[in-house]
């Protein structure tokens, strides 16, 4: 199967019941690949490090910035569109 997705997919299973119990096929891809930027504002507003830690990986961003684009949610929901397109032509 050739699907397209940003980075490839990287994610796909039909048994584990993720991310809800179900009898489907879940695919997906990730925004952590060369060239994908780290959104702290997007880490901050979900609450997804602790201060601490968030303070610290600002600091080596800071020290050691690496090259990059961050993907945005309309990116991310434009990407998971053409996936479902690319899945639903499949037979």
């Amino acid at each position: 199967m050739d699907l397209n997705a940003h980075g490839g997919i990287t994610y796909s299973d039909g048994e584990t019941g993720y991310p809800v119990e179900s009898c489907l096929w879940w695919f997906g891809f990730d925004c952590a690949h060369c060239n994908d930027k780290e959104d702290y504002d997007k880490v901050r507003e979900y609450n997804l490090e602790t201060d601490e830690k968030l303070g610290w990986l600002i600091k080596m961003q800071s020290e050691y910035p690496t090259p990059g684009v961050i993907r945005t949610q309309e990116y991310v929901e434009q990407e998971c569109r053409n996936l479902a397109d690319q899945l639903s032509e499949l037979e």
